[in-house]
């Protein structure tokens, strides 16, 4: 299981920071497809890596975001492996852009999910489901030392990230923690 990036500063859709510039603001508070934010400021594919799938085991829960799952899940206690997780990179011109955890109740990651080497959004597409996308949470967060390898070689280890529940018919569905690279500056200056 791997750590938790630290948290360093907290932002709102109201935010007057200037670090949380117009395009952070885009692609940050968009309630569209990340992936196709991403190659509209590509101008490229983004291809999904998967890194890795696993059950979430209750023992496992307590370092994670077991708390946060809880509330999301409307309360429900999840028996063992009836939580999946799942760890992507989103990568554009052979640069990682974001790297992603998704939290699933597993039914209904089986049920979305057909193709598991594609994004989420498209495999929600693919079934023609209708969702809503709610932004809980947008910060800048510092990357560890197992991370960083996605991150470039930027001596500046610290980026934006956003987590967001995806609801289909009111029902919470999925909740997403996408942490963005360095390497996604290159397109925004």
């Amino acid at each position: 299981m791997e750590t938790s990036l630290k948290i360093q500063k907290s932002f709102t859709r109201d935010s007057t920071d200037p670090e949380f510039t117009i395009m952070w603001r885009l692609i940050l508070l968009s309630d569209g497809s990340n992936t196709k934010n991403l190659e509209s400021i590509t101008q490229d594919t983004v291809k999904t890596q998967l890194v890795s799938e696993e059950d979430i085991k209750n023992e496992q829960k307590a370092l994670s975001n077991e708390s946060l799952l809880f509330d999301i899940f409307e309360n429900k206690t999840f028996s063992d492996s009836e939580l999946v997780k799942r760890v992507v990179v989103l990568n554009s011109k052979e640069q990682p852009l974001v790297y992603a955890r998704s939290y699933w109740p597993k039914v209904k990651y089986e049920q979305v999910m057909k193709n598991k080497q594609v994004a989420i959004g498209h495999n929600m597409t693919q079934a023609k489901l209708e969702y809503f996308r709610e932004i809980k949470s947008i910060n800048t967060v510092l990357w560890d030392e197992k991370l960083n390898m996605y991150n470039g070689d930027s001596s500046q280890k610290e980026n934006f990230s956003r987590g967001y529940i995806i609801y289909k018919n009111g029902e919470p569905m999925t909740y997403i923690e996408e942490f963005f690279t360095h390497q996604i500056n290159k397109f925004l200056n």
